[in-house]
């Protein structure tokens, strides 16, 4: 299982000597995968959502952060494949799936932290 995210047109953008940031508020892309076929056809755009990230360009560290809310979870995801996620990242405190309990609604959060590279 794979989650790829982006922000193709951040909202703000900020860079010091020392580091760098970038924020979208809205529109954002995610893609699951499963067993290296997407769940979703491709890169899909998520009005309800956010990316920020942050990059330490002296100590090379950063972290980023997704958050989608979905309306109708299930058009995008079967009941397999939302406790397939929740089964690949229990215990991990930086994933988090909530559907609510008539499984329409639901929020994907992501949070990673690490190394990081300049391109």
């Amino acid at each position: 299982m794979r989650i790829h995210y982006d922000a193709p047109r951040p909202t703000s953008a900020n860079r010091s000597d020392k580091s760098l940031f970038v924020l979208q508020r809205r529109f954002t892309t995610i893609d699951i995968f499963f067993d290296e076929v997407s769940a979703t056809g491709g890169p899909m755009l998520v009005e309800k959502s956010s990316v920020k990230g942050h990059v330490n360009v002296v100590k090379l560290t950063g972290s980023v952060s997704e958050t989608c809310r979905l309306d109708d979870v299930l058009s995008l995801l079967s009941q397999d494949q939302i406790a397939s996620i929740e089964a690949a990242f229990d215990g991990n405190d930086d994933v988090k799936v909530q559907i609510n309990s008539a499984a329409t609604k639901g929020t994907l959060s992501i949070r990673c932290n690490g190394a990081a590279t300049l391109d």
